[in-house]
Protein backbone atom coordinates (compact mmCIF):
# COMPACT_ATOMS: atom_id res chain seq x y z
CA UNK A 1 0.00 0.00 0.00
CA UNK A 2 1.29 3.47 -0.80
CA UNK A 3 0.79 4.78 2.70
CA UNK A 4 2.35 1.83 4.52
CA UNK A 5 5.03 3.05 6.90
CA UNK A 6 8.49 1.59 7.47
CA UNK A 7 7.89 0.66 11.10
CA UNK A 8 7.71 -3.10 10.64
CA UNK A 9 5.83 -5.45 12.92
CA UNK A 10 9.06 -6.86 14.35
CA UNK A 11 10.27 -3.51 15.65
CA UNK A 12 7.49 -3.02 18.19
CA UNK A 13 9.20 -4.41 21.28
CA UNK A 14 12.63 -3.13 20.33
CA UNK A 15 11.25 0.34 19.64
CA UNK A 16 9.56 0.49 23.04
CA UNK A 17 12.68 -0.70 24.86
CA UNK A 18 14.99 1.69 23.03
CA UNK A 19 12.67 4.67 23.32
CA UNK A 20 10.49 4.73 26.41
CA UNK A 21 12.80 2.73 28.66
CA UNK A 22 15.72 5.07 27.93
CA UNK A 23 16.59 8.57 29.19
CA UNK A 24 16.26 10.04 25.70
CA UNK A 25 12.80 8.52 25.37
CA UNK A 26 11.68 9.89 28.71
CA UNK A 27 13.07 13.31 27.78
CA UNK A 28 11.21 13.25 24.50
CA UNK A 29 7.92 12.25 26.07
CA UNK A 30 8.06 14.67 29.02
CA UNK A 31 9.07 17.74 27.00
CA UNK A 32 6.50 16.93 24.32
CA UNK A 33 3.75 16.39 26.89
CA UNK A 34 4.63 19.59 28.73
CA UNK A 35 4.38 21.60 25.52
CA UNK A 36 1.03 19.99 24.67
CA UNK A 37 -0.42 20.82 28.09
CA UNK A 38 0.83 24.40 27.83
CA UNK A 39 -0.38 25.11 24.29
CA UNK A 40 -3.56 23.01 24.23
CA UNK A 41 -5.63 24.37 27.14
CA UNK A 42 -8.66 22.46 25.89
CA UNK A 43 -7.01 19.32 27.26
CA UNK A 44 -7.77 20.59 30.77
CA UNK A 45 -11.50 21.31 30.34
CA UNK A 46 -13.14 18.90 32.76
CA UNK A 47 -16.44 17.45 31.59
CA UNK A 48 -15.77 18.42 27.97
CA UNK A 49 -14.02 15.39 26.46
CA UNK A 50 -12.40 15.83 23.08
CA UNK A 51 -12.59 13.38 20.20
CA UNK A 52 -8.88 12.69 19.67
CA UNK A 53 -7.06 10.68 17.02
CA UNK A 54 -3.57 9.43 17.86
CA UNK A 55 -2.34 8.82 14.31
CA UNK A 56 0.53 6.34 14.54
CA UNK A 57 0.04 5.72 18.25
CA UNK A 58 2.97 3.35 18.67
CA UNK A 59 2.94 1.78 22.11
CA UNK A 60 0.27 4.14 23.42
CA UNK A 61 2.12 6.37 25.87
CA UNK A 62 0.62 9.65 24.63
CA UNK A 63 -2.81 8.06 24.06
CA UNK A 64 -2.79 6.83 27.67
CA UNK A 65 -2.12 10.31 29.02
CA UNK A 66 -4.85 11.82 26.87
CA UNK A 67 -7.33 9.16 27.93
CA UNK A 68 -6.39 9.67 31.60
CA UNK A 69 -7.59 13.29 31.22
CA UNK A 70 -11.02 11.94 30.25
CA UNK A 71 -10.85 12.33 26.48
CA UNK A 72 -12.18 9.88 23.89
CA UNK A 73 -9.14 8.58 22.03
CA UNK A 74 -8.86 6.62 18.81
CA UNK A 75 -5.46 4.91 18.79
CA UNK A 76 -4.47 4.09 15.23
CA UNK A 77 -1.34 2.36 13.94
CA UNK A 78 -0.52 0.31 10.86
CA UNK A 79 1.38 -2.19 13.04
CA UNK A 80 -0.88 -4.79 14.64
CA UNK A 81 1.84 -5.62 17.15
CA UNK A 82 2.13 -2.00 18.26
CA UNK A 83 -1.64 -1.73 18.62
CA UNK A 84 -1.57 -4.81 20.85
CA UNK A 85 1.20 -3.28 22.96
CA UNK A 86 -0.66 0.03 23.15
CA UNK A 87 -3.83 -1.70 24.35
CA UNK A 88 -1.89 -3.67 26.97
CA UNK A 89 -0.11 -0.55 28.21
CA UNK A 90 -3.24 1.61 28.35
CA UNK A 91 -5.30 -1.11 30.07
CA UNK A 92 -2.58 -1.47 32.71
CA UNK A 93 -2.14 2.21 33.54
CA UNK A 94 -5.58 3.59 32.74
CA UNK A 95 -8.21 0.82 32.94
CA UNK A 96 -11.13 3.28 32.74
CA UNK A 97 -9.83 4.84 29.54
CA UNK A 98 -12.18 5.52 26.64
CA UNK A 99 -9.97 4.27 23.84
CA UNK A 100 -10.80 2.55 20.57
CA UNK A 101 -8.09 0.77 18.60
CA UNK A 102 -7.63 0.80 14.82
CA UNK A 103 -4.95 -1.59 13.49
CA UNK A 104 -4.64 0.18 10.14
CA UNK A 105 -2.97 3.24 8.58
CA UNK A 106 -4.67 6.47 9.62
CA UNK A 107 -5.31 7.24 5.95
CA UNK A 108 -8.06 4.61 5.97
CA UNK A 109 -10.06 6.74 8.43
CA UNK A 110 -10.98 9.10 5.60
CA UNK A 111 -13.59 6.51 4.65
CA UNK A 112 -15.61 7.21 7.83
CA UNK A 113 -17.41 10.45 8.76
CA UNK A 114 -15.71 11.07 12.12
CA UNK A 115 -13.59 14.22 12.31
CA UNK A 116 -11.40 14.98 15.29
CA UNK A 117 -11.01 17.97 17.60
CA UNK A 118 -7.39 17.03 18.20
CA UNK A 119 -5.04 14.86 16.17
CA UNK A 120 -1.66 13.81 17.51
CA UNK A 121 0.89 12.62 14.96
CA UNK A 122 4.26 12.16 16.62
CA UNK A 123 7.37 10.74 14.95
CA UNK A 124 5.32 9.30 12.09
CA UNK A 125 5.78 11.47 8.98
CA UNK A 126 9.48 10.58 8.66
CA UNK A 127 8.59 6.90 8.28
CA UNK A 128 6.15 7.45 5.41
CA UNK A 129 6.96 7.26 1.69
CA UNK A 130 4.80 10.33 0.97
CA UNK A 131 4.70 12.56 4.06
CA UNK A 132 3.26 15.47 2.09
CA UNK A 133 0.20 13.44 1.18
CA UNK A 134 -0.08 12.34 4.82
CA UNK A 135 -0.27 15.99 5.91
CA UNK A 136 -3.17 16.47 3.49
CA UNK A 137 -4.91 13.47 5.07
CA UNK A 138 -4.38 14.78 8.60
CA UNK A 139 -5.86 18.14 7.60
CA UNK A 140 -8.89 16.38 6.08
CA UNK A 141 -9.43 14.37 9.30
CA UNK A 142 -9.30 17.50 11.45
CA UNK A 143 -12.55 19.16 12.53
CA UNK A 144 -12.96 22.81 11.43
CA UNK A 145 -11.94 24.16 14.84
CA UNK A 146 -9.63 21.27 15.63
CA UNK A 147 -5.90 21.28 16.22
CA UNK A 148 -3.02 19.09 15.10
CA UNK A 149 -0.11 18.20 17.38
CA UNK A 150 2.65 17.34 14.91
CA UNK A 151 6.13 16.14 15.88
CA UNK A 152 8.71 15.14 13.27
CA UNK A 153 12.37 14.17 12.98
CA UNK A 154 14.39 17.30 12.16
CA UNK A 155 17.02 16.85 9.45
CA UNK A 156 18.83 20.03 10.54
CA UNK A 157 19.52 18.54 13.96
CA UNK A 158 20.85 15.38 12.36
CA UNK A 159 23.17 17.37 10.12
CA UNK A 160 24.41 19.52 13.00
CA UNK A 161 25.06 16.51 15.24
CA UNK A 162 27.24 14.96 12.56
CA UNK A 163 29.07 18.21 11.89
CA UNK A 164 30.00 18.74 15.56
CA UNK A 165 31.32 15.16 15.59
CA UNK A 166 33.55 15.90 12.62
CA UNK A 167 31.48 14.12 9.99
CA UNK A 168 31.63 16.74 7.26
CA UNK A 169 28.91 16.02 4.71
CA UNK A 170 27.70 18.37 2.05
CA UNK A 171 24.22 19.72 2.75
CA UNK A 172 22.93 18.13 -0.43
CA UNK A 173 23.69 14.59 0.70
CA UNK A 174 23.24 15.02 4.44
CA UNK A 175 19.60 13.97 4.63
CA UNK A 176 20.25 10.69 2.85
CA UNK A 177 23.64 9.80 4.34
CA UNK A 178 23.16 10.54 8.03
CA UNK A 179 20.30 8.25 9.09
CA UNK A 180 22.09 4.93 9.23
CA UNK A 181 21.08 3.79 12.75
CA UNK A 182 18.79 0.76 12.71
CA UNK A 183 15.88 2.50 14.41
CA UNK A 184 16.43 5.93 12.90
CA UNK A 185 14.01 6.87 10.12
CA UNK A 186 15.53 7.06 6.66
CA UNK A 187 13.63 10.21 5.76
CA UNK A 188 14.39 13.01 8.24
CA UNK A 189 12.41 16.09 7.31
CA UNK A 190 13.30 19.66 6.41
CA UNK A 191 11.18 22.04 8.54
CA UNK A 192 10.74 24.40 5.59
CA UNK A 193 9.34 21.54 3.51
CA UNK A 194 6.97 20.50 6.29
CA UNK A 195 5.80 24.09 6.62
CA UNK A 196 5.16 24.14 2.87
CA UNK A 197 3.06 20.96 3.13
CA UNK A 198 1.05 22.42 6.00
CA UNK A 199 0.39 25.62 4.07
CA UNK A 200 -0.74 23.60 1.07
CA UNK A 201 -3.14 21.68 3.30
CA UNK A 202 -4.69 24.90 4.62
CA UNK A 203 -3.01 24.68 8.03
CA UNK A 204 -1.12 27.30 10.00
CA UNK A 205 1.30 26.89 12.90
CA UNK A 206 0.30 28.48 16.20
CA UNK A 207 3.06 27.17 18.51
CA UNK A 208 6.50 25.59 18.09
CA UNK A 209 8.98 23.75 20.29
CA UNK A 210 12.18 21.78 19.89
CA UNK A 211 12.36 18.38 21.55
CA UNK A 212 15.81 17.34 22.84
CA UNK A 213 17.54 20.57 21.91
CA UNK A 214 20.88 19.74 23.54
CA UNK A 215 20.75 16.23 25.03
CA UNK A 216 21.69 14.50 21.78
CA UNK A 217 24.82 16.65 21.48
CA UNK A 218 26.12 15.88 24.98
CA UNK A 219 28.85 13.34 25.66
CA UNK A 220 27.93 10.14 27.49
CA UNK A 221 29.99 11.22 30.50
CA UNK A 222 28.17 14.55 30.73
CA UNK A 223 24.80 12.80 30.45
CA UNK A 224 25.66 10.44 33.28
CA UNK A 225 26.75 13.39 35.41
CA UNK A 226 23.25 14.93 35.43
CA UNK A 227 19.99 13.62 36.82
CA UNK A 228 17.19 12.97 34.36
CA UNK A 229 15.01 15.48 36.22
CA UNK A 230 17.63 18.20 35.81
CA UNK A 231 17.96 17.43 32.11
CA UNK A 232 14.19 17.53 31.60
CA UNK A 233 13.93 20.89 33.35
CA UNK A 234 16.67 22.42 31.22
CA UNK A 235 15.26 20.90 28.02
CA UNK A 236 11.92 22.51 28.80
CA UNK A 237 13.59 25.89 29.26
CA UNK A 238 15.38 25.59 25.91
CA UNK A 239 12.51 24.04 23.97
CA UNK A 240 10.71 27.25 23.03
CA UNK A 241 13.67 29.64 22.77
CA UNK A 242 15.83 30.25 19.73
CA UNK A 243 18.47 29.37 18.72
CA UNK A 244 17.99 26.20 20.76
CA UNK A 245 14.49 25.36 19.53
CA UNK A 246 15.61 24.88 15.92
CA UNK A 247 18.29 22.40 17.01
CA UNK A 248 15.76 19.99 18.52
CA UNK A 249 16.13 16.41 17.35
CA UNK A 250 12.37 16.58 16.90
CA UNK A 251 10.23 19.63 16.23
CA UNK A 252 6.75 19.88 17.76
CA UNK A 253 4.25 22.18 16.11
CA UNK A 254 0.64 22.93 17.05
CA UNK A 255 -1.35 23.54 13.87
CA UNK A 256 -4.91 24.47 12.92
CA UNK A 257 -6.96 25.37 9.88
CA UNK A 258 -6.15 28.87 8.67
CA UNK A 259 -9.86 29.71 8.69
CA UNK A 260 -9.95 29.02 12.44
CA UNK A 261 -6.81 31.01 13.31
Amino acid sequence: MAHKDQNSEGRGGQRRKNLYDSPKGRLRLEVLWGHMLDKLPELHYEGRPLAILDAGCGTGHVAARLAALGHQVTACDSSVRLIEQAQSYINACCPEAQVSYVPAPFQTLLEQPQRYQLITCHAVLEWLPDPGAAVQTLAALLAPQGRLSLMFYNVNALIFKNLVRGNLYSSGSASTNMAAASLAPGNPLDPLQVQHWLHGAGLTISARAGIRTFYDYMSEDDRRGRSIEELIDMERLCSTSEPFMGLGRYLHWICQHRSAA
